[in-house]
């Protein structure tokens, strides 16, 4: 099978003598470390020519995921395990054709791989220079060939840093799981949710009214206060693809990197949403490592890396993005960038009746702290005692009262064992001027 225009290599290896291959180099005991290195590295091989045969079949891939590198990568693969096996299992043909075919094209190049492959692989390798003899540790191969053409580590390969949200056990499954926050769930539904399930709806509002769908917001406030995990239920509620953006790894040491990962990601999710026809949820968390203010700082990389922004966020409603950003740190996001969001939500401590409910939910999901969900008193003084604790700290606190209420074999969990982990606790009530913004805007609430 031919790929596009490109000429240079024939896709379509045989899975049958693939898992004959893997099979034949597990039994073998002499040199066993290598045989698993070379094993999971054809599986990495088989993986890649996957992805690519499958990204022949959406032409608009071709140039979203560096469609050419790939194809390097996959060649240095295969001549990889071909050389390998000849050095250390001569008794194993691996499949000559297709090993002399990858040899030849690889061959011909004079660089096989782009620095970025090599440098990616060589750190997941722990330094390991590709060029000298291979003594590499198998269980490296192992975390590279299982992940970086999954949804985990991919965009390190193809320049962002993306991973797709998967619900858990513990995701929300909408916003009925969310204590509080009633009137930011409320306006979530109103502005994205109700518009997304309805983009007739849309197209009205925007001849009628010219409102279309937000480019996205700004959650801010104290830590452990919910904003992550009212995303996740925003993407449970709404039912719309979200991925997230990992801020450590997008940055870059390398000139112009960070900015060049951003955009990937972008048209990435611009692509996606073409695909689906639906928008789609970007969410940044830690944003103020990206977005500082430019006064803050004379590198040239974060001033470009914030002039990204501001114009792929600017553009993000066209591209049937939205994006959710947030940070504990809101006045020192860049100004220009919070100035292209439809709105800042501020995320407050929760006050004494929020706290009670919220105890109710969390105190109701054990079976032993039933008794003491329906104890309204008791519920009452303890949220009183917990004023001015971030959501993260009483669910903390609730946890270590059912090891307490377990370790001394009580029938439930009481009012004591939640004053007493409270009273153990490194956890400090927080102090709410830090996060709220220094001008006279409101703090509760929107912003």
């Amino acid at each position: 099978m031919r790929i596009s225009n490109l000429s240079r290599v024939s896709f379509g290896y045989d899975k049958a003598y693939s898992e004959e291959f893997t099979k034949t180099l597990s039994s073998k005991k002499q040199n066993a470390e290598i045989a698993a290195m070379l094993i999971n590295m054809n599986n990495f091989a088989d993986n890649l020519e996957d992805l690519i045969v499958q990204m022949e079949k959406t032409p608009y891939k071709l140039k979203t995921f560096k469609f050419d590198s790939l194809v390097d990568m996959l060649e240095e693969a295969r001549d990889f395990v071909s050389n390998y096996v000849s050095q250390y299992f001569s008794g194993i043909k691996y499949g000559d054709d297709l090993a002399k075919q990858y040899k030849l094209e690889a061959s011909q190049k004079k660089n096989l791989v782009s620095k970025a492959w090599r440098n990616s692989i060589s750190e997941y390798l722990g330094g390991v220079d590709l060029e000298s003899e291979v003594q590499m540790p198998t269980d490296k191969f192992e975390y590279i060939s299982s992940d970086i053409l999954t949804k985990k580590h991919v965009s390190n390969v193809i320049g962002h840093d993306l991973q797709k949200y998967e619900k858990t056990s513990s995701s929300p499954n909408g916003f009925s799981d969310v204590a509080g926050m009633d009137e930011i769930k409320a306006r979530l539904k109103e502005e994205i949710i109700d518009p997304a399930s309805n983009p007739e709806q849309v197209k009205k509002d925007f001849e009628d009214y010219n409102i279309t769908l937000p480019k996205g917001y700004i959650f801010y406030g104290p830590p452990g206060c919910g904003k992550t995990y009212l995303v996740k239920a925003l993407a449970a509620e709404s039912g719309l693809e979200m991925y997230m953006m990992d801020i450590s790894k997008i940055g870059e040491k390398y000139i112009n990197a960070t900015s060049n990962n951003i955009q990937s990601a972008f048209d990435f999710l611009k692509n996606r949403a073409m695909e689906i026809k639906k928008p789609v949820l970007l969410f940044m968390d830690e944003v103020d490592s990206l977005a500082m203010k430019r006064q803050y700082t004379l590198s040239d990389e974060n001033v470009k890396t914030v002039a990204t922004l501001l114009r792929l966020v600017e553009g993000a409603r066209d591209d049937n993005i939205i994006v959710i950003a947030a940070t504990n740190k809101y006045d020192n996001l860049d100004d220009a960038f919070k100035s292209r969001f439809d709105g800042q939500i501020y995320f407050p401590l929760f006050n004494k009746d929020q706290i009670k409910d919220l105890l109710k939910t969390l105190l109701s999901s054990r079976k032993k702290g039933q008794n003491l969900a329906q104890s309204e008193d008791e519920v009452d003084k303890l949220s009183q005692m917990l004023v001015g604790y971030s959501n993260r700290s009483i669910s903390f606190f609730i946890e270590h009262a059912s090891k307490i209420a377990k370790k001394n074999q009580r029938s439930d969990i009481t009012f004591n064992d939640v004053k007493k982990a409270i009273e153990l606790s490194e956890y400090e009530k927080v102090n709410e001027r830090e996060y709220k913004k220094n001008d006279k805007s409101r703090t509760i609430g929107f912003a």
